[in-house]
């Protein structure tokens, strides 16, 4: 069976499959080269509310994200929850 070339969206629009492909391709690499445990997600930044009192993280890894949210509000309540590693 041939693999279509391009896929029409939801809003009737034209997607180019191979355009999506390689976008796919190039966050896992990103995510493959970036250490999981070291890294902070700072590209959230700008999601961030102005003020918080209590902070959840699910999935903290090292907890270099839930430190750096930690610095930013750093009158707040921090709580990383993850599951035992191996």
């Amino acid at each position: 069976m041939e693999r279509p070339k391009e896929i029409h969206s939801m809003s009737s629009e034209r997607v180019d499959v191979a355009e999506i492909q390689e976008q796919i391709c190039n966050v896992a690499l990103t995510a493959a080269t970036e250490p999981y445990f070291t890294h902070s997600r700072r590209e959230i930044r700008s999601l961030l509310p102005s003020s918080a009192s209590q902070i959840l993280e699910v999935g903290p890894g090292g907890g270099f994200t839930l430190s750096w949210l930690k610095s930013i509000y750093p009158n707040a309540t921090t709580v990383g929850v993850d599951q035992p590693g191996p």
